[in-house]
This record gives C-alpha cells, sequence and structure tokens, in this order.
C-alpha cells in the first residue's frame, strides 16, 4: 500500500450522476475549478477510523441535514479520516453508533458502501472529499500510516501517487 492520503478524489474528481461537473486545472502552480482560483473550506469529520466505524453526530442527526448545513456555510471539502483495518474488513458500523430513529438507512451498511453513499451525496452538493488514511487500526495505539522522515528539523510525510 502506498503512503498517500487519496488526492485523487480532488484530482481527478468522480462523475456521480445529478452532480455538478467540476472542471480542475492547475496552470502555473495555481489550480482552479471551472475556470475559477480553488480555495478549500473544509472540514475534518471523523469517527469512520475509529472501533464504531461510523461518522461522528449521526446518533443525533440526519447526514442530509449535516450535509445541507455544511453547504448552506460555505465549505466545500470534506476529510474523512480512515483507517486501514476498518477499509479491509468493511467493518459495519457499532450497533450502538446510530439509534433506531436517525440514519436508518446507514445501520446495516458495510463502510464500503456507506463511503459510496456519502460520496453520492457530497457530490450532489458539490462537495469534494478527501479519504484520509489516518490509521492502521480502529482501535488501541495511534499508529500512523506513512513513516516520517526527519529532515533539516522538519518532520516531513511523504506522500507518493
Amino acid at each position: 500500500m502506498t503512503c498517500s492520503s487519496l488526492l485523487l478524489l480532488l484530482l481527478r474528481p468522480l462523475a456521480v450522476d445529478g452532480a455538478p461537473k467540476l472542471a480542475l486545472r492547475a496552470d502555473n502552480g495555481a489550480i482552479t475549478a471551472n475556470g475559477q482560483p480553488l480555495i478549500i473550506k473544509g472540514v475534518s469529520w471523523f469517527g469512520l477510523e475509529g472501533p464504531d466505524a461510523m461518522l461522528g453526530g449521526l446518533a443525533v442527526r440526519e447526514l442530509d441535514r449535516v450535509l445541507d448545513f455544511l453547504q448552506a456555510h460555505g465549505f466545500n471539502a470534506i476529510r474523512l479520516p480512515l483507517s486501514v483495518h476498518n477499509i479491509l474488513a468493511n467493518a459495519r458500523p457499532a450497533p450502538t453508533a446510530v439509534p433506531d430513529v436517525v440514519n436508518t438507512e446507514l445501520r446495516s451498511l458495510p463502510l464500503l458502501q456507506m463511503l459510496d453513499e456519502l460520496l453520492k451525496r457530497t457530490a450532489k452538493r458539490g462537495l469534494l472529499l478527501l479519504l484520509d488514511m489516518h490509521l492502521l487500526n480502529a482501535s488501541g495505539p495511534v499508529t500512523k500510516v506513512c513513516p516520517r522522515v526527519h529532515h533539516r528539523g522538519y518532520t516531513l510525510w511523504p506522500f507518493r501517487f
């Protein structure tokens, strides 16, 4: 497995039915989206990297309501920290992570299907997703996916595409 945060989703947006078209270009060090400078205003939405395998807050708020809030307040990107363990296991949400009254359609979805559903719903709102391979294991001590490189007093996290 190479060390990357799957920035590929930002660089090569996936086509989703009903989603606004997005044309990204890089010219002379500037990135544009549909001819305008790309300025990212994003949030990190934790939860899928942990043992519950569910986005934080969805026990009390509907997914569409959260996404509508982000869109209405000018956000255009969501970073999703993930764990390699949850991805490989195609983990299902912990039973206590989603009660019977909110987001019932997400209760039984394995992680890859949940990501697919999230991708469709964010794309329809013009929101970008950054899938961040954040941890190796969903529980236990924090383990970094990428090795650190020390150079001239700086800690670098190498990325390969």
